[in-house]
């Protein structure tokens, strides 16, 4: 069924092609049906693709009149997004498409994220397909999958498939940036064994909640709290006063988002009660406190909840809490080259207790690849000092600053040429493929661009039309510029 709310947008296609995406549900590791759709859109325009097991697409588009001779460029992005809902939001977004809709400013999903991060960066590309009237060199047009995962699609990608060595990546979420380097980074997977025994005492569910949250690489340095760490503090203040036993924990869904809201369900004696509720109070007006610029709406609550007639063992609920309060968080180092560049960061991102453990998942960020290595050997000491263990996955180089590149000069051109102003130039806390693409393809030139996004994986997503528009703009004339 055709989709129409963006209908009378411009550009055109690229919105058409949004929205037709947006239709699609593409969470990470949910991505064949739109690895498929992009395979299909192949087909009907007579390009050659490849796709490969973990649902990765390459399309390959010949170069336009004049230009058929010239080195190809690579376009790339990724089709997975970061799929976060309010709560009272009753779309599946796995089996479901998005809400999509606009103002006279911008684009975004009802209830949910928008994955302007980064279907914005392939709708452009198939906008580009299907143009018969924009000038180009060959195109190699990347798709990757679960790149908000700890780019895993990219990870497993055949580069040998590639032989261009300028590449364009459509994944940054301010317009007039020109990225050039980011962090490298990792994903820490804790699991902490934890018994549990018979208890029977009144029930009680402490919730943390409206936090701002945000990208836990780009907005890490907004000073915003994570629910997981302001849950810790909460329980820690609690056993200081009182006996409990914690019944389950949970925080966060994504490792890459500062989660916004976590809660705890705890048993303690009736008598305990009201003493409880100060307790909570009393965190509640220090949080306020403490973040009264970047997270104003926190709340604590402590409400009854299920009756239940187990918990975990005295020493697991202690080991839990010190857990909590122990495991590195926020920002760990600043750059001493770049001023205002966080260098070196941890986001306990996912947070849960069930029946037998404690699973915790950190993203891991830095530019200084010993730095990173740090980190997790904290995380790592950490773990075994509980009794647990930790895995970690998803790595993925930093991408270094190119000093000479001829790919950044033109760009740079072109969009002084449109707008009178010189690009920002910028390295970012934030991992991007380029990275990997830097590490597998050698002498690669590379730069990253997109539209303003605002609020990027939180349900406050939006994108900016006239942005787009103008990005659209730039990227043709960039395209057209890319000479030998």
């Amino acid at each position: 069924m055709e989709t129409k709310r963006l209908a009378g947008l411009e550009p055109a296609a690229v919105f058409h092609y949004f929205e037709e995406i947006c239709a699609i549900p593409h969470g990470s590791r949910n991505t064949k049906k739109i690895s498929d759709y992009l395979v299909d859109f192949a087909k009907e325009h007579g390009l050659r693709y490849i796709q490969d097991a973990a649902n990765n697409v390459i399309l390959f588009g010949n170069g336009t009149c004049g230009m058929e001779d010239h080195a190809p460029v690579i376009l790339q992005g990724h089709m997975d997004m970061a799929c976060e809902k309010d709560m009272d939001c009753p779309l599946d977004m796995e089996k479901e498409g998005l809400d999509v809709t606009h103002d006279d400013k911008f684009v975004f999903a009802k209830g949910t994220t928008l994955g302007g991060d980064d279907g914005i960066a392939v709708a452009i590309a198939l906008a580009v397909l299907d143009s018969s009237e924009i000038a180009h060199p060959a195109l190699e047009v990347v798709f990757t999958v679960d790149e908000e995962i700890g780019m895993e699609g990219a990870q497993g990608l055949d580069f040998s498939q590639l032989s261009a060595r300028r590449m364009l990546n459509v994944d940054s979420e301010d317009e007039g940036i020109f990225t050039v380097s980011c962090a490298g980074g990792a994903r820490a997977d804790c699991c902490l064994p934890i018994r549990r025994q018979q208890f029977n005492a009144p029930v009680q569910e402490i919730a943390v909640t409206g936090l701002v949250g945000g990208h836990s690489g780009a907005e890490i340095d907004k000073g915003r709290a994570n629910a997981n760490l302001l849950l810790g503090r909460v329980l820690n203040a609690v056993q200081c006063k009182l006996s409990f036993r914690l019944v389950s924990a949970a925080g966060g869904l994504k490792d890459n988002a500062i989660p916004n809201a976590a809660e705890a369900v705890l048993a303690l004696r009736e008598e305990d009660m009201p003493a409880a509720r100060e307790i909570a109070a009393a965190c509640e007006a220090d949080f306020r406190k403490e973040y009264a610029a970047a997270d104003p709406g926190v709340t604590v609550a402590l409400e009854p909840a299920p009756a239940c007639d187990q918990a975990l063992t005295e020493e697991a609920t202690l080991r839990v809490v010190r857990f909590l309060l122990l495991v590195p968080n926020g920002i760990a180092a600043m750059s001493m080259d770049i001023p205002g560049l966080v260098q070196t960061s941890c986001n306990l991102g996912i947070f849960h207790v069930t029946d037998s453990v404690l699973t915790a998942v950190s993203s891991v960020r830095s530019s200084v690849s010993s730095q990173k290595q740090m980190l997790l050997a904290r995380i790592d000491a950490l773990s075994q000092l509980l009794g647990g263990s930790l895995h970690v996955t998803g790595a993925y180089p930093a991408w270094e600053y190119r000093r000479e590149s001829v790919l950044r000069e033109k760009m740079a051109a072109v969009y002084e040429q449109q707008t009178g102003k010189a690009p920002k130039i910028e390295a970012i806390h934030a991992g991007l493929e380029c990275g990997l693409f830097a590490g597998q393809l050698p002498g690669l030139d590379c730069v990253s661009f997109g539209p303003d996004l605002v609020d990027i994986h939180t349900t406050r997503e939006k994108m900016s039309i006239s942005s787009v528009q103008r990005t659209w703009r730039f990227l043709l004339g960039a395209l057209e510029a890319l000479k030998d």
